[in-house]
């Protein structure tokens, strides 16, 4: 209510003052009492009730698309100066909201190609297959790929995973010593050149299938579809053995670098090396939608692939800045993005820079208008992570050096939209405060709350800036946006243009992934009680062991070395069971039971990560809960290394994979019980048993 000053009343004999004193006295106590019903509303709402509203009006659609097409502007691949023009902007603007700016400025081995070409050396025919793409940026290429220059027949491999190669054995196809002709899709670009190394391929071509587009849209600019003439960038290192820069894998004794050369060819090269083999047709879920045939040939057409390239020494930089919370002692929330590209990459990630961005700016005058989070928030932008996911692993490093003492959650924005679906790629015990925010944010297409039109979260994966967290520290981690695949993805077609046509007009959705972001990040930084939903722990837990129990024959033989794991999970999922329904409760102690209470509960999150129990952890083992698949390493599996031994019926393994659950969930318990003990009270549990 704005203020509105009073007329200046001289006293008169008569009651006409007292009348009007009388009133404005009654007037007084009503907007008090009004006020305060307010104020106590308001509280009860929680964040997500108060800032809904204003975050609705301070987010401005306009001002993302303004700065996406500021920071794709022109082409910023990691370790070039463009790159470090993105950086300053990012810090500048970080600056204007108010916020505390730094960066940290690190070396690491980038890859500079220096020549890439394909030629068709048929006998009676040769030439040279283009390469090149229309328009300003770098030539196309495929980073980390070994040197090469080799001539070998090429056959079709599908996606180029190992049921594709041995469904080729089968037919009598030798794979060895050629190259394979595989879709962009599928598995994990550094996940083929593993496969393929262990089957003896000579080297992969990559190209992007029309088919896995989903639909048959024209292509750019008429429509949404990959050009034919786009070709796909990416990075071949195996960062699911260890993230970041190559040296500080080769110091820990660890080879992420490919085994077998690549390089990206277009759609119009693919078409035509397909026009040239004979063979029986392939399965339907190998046929694509190129206009020719698509066969199981024995002998391809023979080319000859030139790759070269050098690793340099660059200077990269991360950037962060910081909204103070009231309590020092709490773990902060980390909100992060990577700010460099391939080619202009307006898609993946300056969209999702911008979108951290406007985050960023909204909370940050949240605060200014009073609002004062329990934890800090840490906004974190990152180099190299489509090099290999440098900045991110060189952070955590750090933090690991340091004895930082953890974050309370991670939250990773991508690229911002997509698609039009929103996806939540999120680990156990964020996903209900991630589906209350969810439920109260309606999709401006259909009107419905996206709680009621998202498909099912799925586990973070090994590919993106999420994994230094989880599989270094087991911090929970969630990644969120909209859609998954893109059809100009990694191509210079992924433009300010694109998105403004098809990908997402006005920037609605990238608006609305922003409002999600600012809710979720804020609820989580200003409950003085992490909203951990504890139960989901112990769930996921459920189902990895019923699936468990359906695919592996010999449950009799491992059961038993998972029994010290089954009695530890009943335990603990009474208790936290008990402890997800206590919400009420919570949000109403007393600010001395939430100071003993809440550090108890982070910790109680926190036994679930490795590290936190005094032993050294191997990448990718961070955390109990989940881990690298065994089909595609760049992807998770809940509780990846206990179902690895199961598979492998290594009992050893088997009963130690058992016993470091075990170990985790009773940890969890017992110091979930003390916090249950300090809020509630010893007699806490069955006084509601008796209500």
């Amino acid at each position: 209510m704005d203020h509105v000053p009073l007329r200046h009343e001289t006293f008169r004999p008569g009651g006409a003052l007292k009348k009007t004193t009388a009133a404005l006295l009654v007037v007084a106590a009503v907007l008090a009492a009004a006020g305060v019903e307010i104020w106590t509303a308001r509280r009860r709402a929680g964040f997500i009730g108060r800032e809904n509203g204003p975050l609705a009006r301070l987010i401005d659609a306009s001002r993302i698309g303004e700065q996406t097409a500021l920071i794709a502007s022109k082409a910023h691949r990691a370790g070039t100066e463009a790159n470090a023009e993105v950086a300053g902007f990012v810090g500048e603007r970080l600056q204007r909201a108010g916020l505390k700016v730094w960066n940290t400025p690190f070396e690491a081995e980038v890859y500079e190609s220096l020549a890439v070409r394909l030629s068709l050396e048929e006998r009676g025919e040769k030439k040279a297959y283009d390469l090149s793409e229309p328009g300003d940026g770098e030539p196309a290429f495929l980073a980390y790929s070994p040197d090469a220059d080799l001539a070998a027949p090429v056959v079709y491999a599908n996606e180029g995973s190992r049921g594709d190669y041995e469904l080729l054995r089968k037919k009598g196809i030798e794979v060895r010593g050629k190259l394979a002709l595989v879709r962009a899709q599928g598995i994990c670009r550094s996940m083929k050149t593993e496969i393929a190394g262990s089957r003896g391929v000579a080297g992969l071509l990559v190209y992007p299938e029309p088919r896995d587009q989903g639909d048959a849209a024209p292509a750019f600019p008429d429509g949404p579809n990959t050009p034919r003439w786009a070709i796909p960038r990416g990075t071949l290192l195996r960062f699911y053995r260890y993230p970041g820069d190559p040296s500080t894998a080769r110091e820990k004794g660890i080879d992420n670098l490919p085994p077998v050369p690549a390089l990206g060819v277009s759609q119009a090269v693919a078409e035509d090396l397909l026009s040239r083999m004979r063979g029986d047709a392939v399965p339907e879920p190998w046929e694509g939608w190129l206009k020719v045939p698509y066969v199981l040939a024995a002998e391809g057409p023979r080319v000859r692939v030139v790759v070269k390239g050098q690793l340099v020494r660059k200077n990269l930089r991360n950037v962060f800045a910081i909204l103070p919370g009231r309590n020092g002692n709490a773990r902060p929330v980390m909100l992060g993005n990577h700010y460099d590209a391939w080619e202009r990459g307006a898609v993946d990630a300056s969209s999702g820079t911008a979108v951290v961005l406007e985050v960023a700016d909204a909370l940050a005058k949240l605060r200014a208008d009073g609002w004062r989070p329990e934890r800090s928030i840490l906004f974190a932008f990152w180099d190299g992570e489509e090099a290999g996911i440098f900045g991110s692993a060189r952070w955590v490093e750090q933090a690991l050096r340091d004895r930082f003492p953890g974050l309370a959650a991670y939250v990773n924005v991508d690229s911002a939209v997509r698609a039009n679906d929103f996806v939540g790629d999120v680990m156990p015990g964020l996903r209900a405060s991630l589906g209350r925010v969810l439920a109260v944010v309606r999709d401006p297409a259909t009107g419905k709350t996206l709680a009621e039109t998202h498909g099912a979260f799925q586990l973070p994966s090994f590919s993106s800036d999420a994994s230094p967290f989880i599989g270094l520290t087991g911090t929970p981690v969630a990644e969120v946006g909209f859609g998954r695949h893109y059809p100009v993805y990694h191509t210079r077609a992924d433009t300010v243009e694109w998105i403004r046509r098809f990908g997402d007009p006005g920037f609605a959705r990238a608006a609305l992934l922003a409002r999600i972001v600012a809710l979720y990040v804020g609820w989580l930084a200003t409950d003085p009680i992490l909203p951990y939903r504890f139960s989901e722990v112990s769930d996921d837990a459920r189902k990895s062991l019923r699936q468990l129990e359906s695919r592996v024959a010999s449950f009799g033989e491992w059961a038993p070395f998972t029994r010290s794991l089954r009695d530890a999970l009943d335990s603990y999922e009474a208790m936290a069971r008990r402890w997800d329904g206590e919400e009420r409760r919570l949000a109403n102690l007393s600010s001395k039971k939430v100071r003993e209470a809440a550090p108890l509960v982070e910790q109680a999150m926190a036994a679930f990560a490795a590290g936190g129990r005094g032993r050294p952890v191997s990448y990718g083992r961070g955390s109990v809960l989940i881990g690298p698949s065994e089909e595609d390493r760049c992807d998770a599996e809940a509780h990846a290394s206990l179902v690895d031994a199961v598979r492998s019926r290594d009992s050893v393994a088997m009963r130690a994979e058992g016993d470091e659950r075990a170990r985790a969930f009773i940890q969890a318990q017992q110091l979930l019980r003390a916090a249950e003990w300090i809020a509630i009270g010893p007699g806490g549990p069955d006084r509601r048993t008796r209500n």
